[in-house]
């Protein structure tokens, strides 16, 4: 019955991490109103405008721990982009201690947009303590996402998908 009970626990486990990035629209905070622009066809390229909507994914704190979080690219232009952040509660560990975060959004206008040497392009998010890069893949639906942070042991990096 315990190796039942165990294996049944690891299996939803493994469900819940997997499905969670499912969810992060309805975990993370946006503002009321919240209005995605289309991007200019004469000014924007096409592979930059692919940038614009909402990005989906999470970030992982300890193996068992994450969360979720949404990049909103509301407004993108040639060379600029204003992009809000968006993240659920991140509550400490009773035995580990660690942080404990309420959820909220932040706009950055102003972002940075470059294009990288492999041809796809990067918006820079600079908030006061932390720099989130979003880098696009081959996959349009698939960003990738890094979060350098001053405390971190390692810069983490993490697919966001766009949400449907």
């Amino acid at each position: 019955m315990r190796k039942f009970s165990f294996s049944l626990a690891v299996i939803l486990s493994v469900i819940l991490v997997a499905a969670a990035p499912l969810f992060a629209a309805d975990s993370t905070p946006f503002p009321e109103g919240l209005k995605i622009v289309p991007p200019d066809k004469k000014e924007v390229p096409e592979k930059v405008a692919e940038f614009s909507g909402i990005w989906e994914g999470h970030w992982t704190y300890l193996p068992v721990r994450m969360q979720l979080a949404a990049f909103a690219i509301e407004k993108i232009g040639k060379d600029r982009a204003l992009v809000l952040y968006s993240w659920e509660p991140l509550e400490s560990d009773p035995v580990r201690g660690g942080m404990t975060k309420s959820p909220g959004w932040k706009r950055f206008p102003g972002c940075p947009v470059e294009k990288a040497a492999d041809g796809n392009y990067i918006i820079t998010v600079k908030s006061q303590d932390t720099i989130y890069i979003l880098k696009q893949t081959d996959k349009k639906d698939t960003i990738m996402v890094t979060q350098k942070a001053p405390g971190m042991r390692k810069d983490q990096t993490a697919p966001f998908s766009r949400k449907k």
